[in-house]
């Protein structure tokens, strides 16, 4: 399937925050949200009105966008149109390679302000709370393991619930 089709199928707007992401805003609210890790690309944290600065999207967003072969910013709104409305690859305005949303592809790295963070905040952290994920994908288990490492406590829920 190529790019454009499923990023027009997945492109977020269709969906509200859940429970779980109000819990979030709620610990922030109260002081106590360090830093929110999430493995989705949909947004809905920022929509829940946890900060962007407050949050670590491991596999991107779909609020930003860049050229793949220049890296210059690309206007969001034109790669939103051209991908949802069009249905059609982006390209830059610059150079003319295709453009994406900052979402991680399978075999790219996380971005850089994950690798920045990771190690000092789970040795800031007194708890990790670990909500919907096996711990199968590479950087989840790594987080846990940094975690064990340092004096953070990590809390799993490996049980599926009607609001992850």
């Amino acid at each position: 399937m190529p790019f454009t089709t499923l990023a027009s199928e997945i492109w977020p707007g269709g969906h509200l925050p859940t429970l779980t992401h109000s819990f979030i805003k709620l610990l922030h609210d109260k002081g106590v949200l360090l830093r929110n890790y999430t493995q989705n690309i949909d947004g809905l944290e920022v929509l829940a009105g946890v900060p962007e600065e407050k949050i670590i999207e491991c596999h991107g967003n779909f609020r930003s966008a860049c050229c793949c072969d220049c890296g210059k910013t690309a206007d969001i709104e034109h790669v939103r149109k051209s991908i949802v409305e069009d249905v059609t690859p982006p390209y830059c305005k610059s150079c003319g390679g295709l453009t994406k949303p900052d979402i991680v592809f399978f075999g790219e790295d996380l971005p850089g302000y994950f690798h920045r963070n990771i190690r000092g905040d789970t040795r800031a952290a007194d708890l990790l709370i670990t909500i919907g994920t096996s711990l199968q994908v590479s950087h989840s288990e790594a987080t846990h393991k940094e975690a064990l490492r340092s004096r953070c406590r990590p809390l799993c829920s490996h049980t599926r619930t009607m609001f992850c």
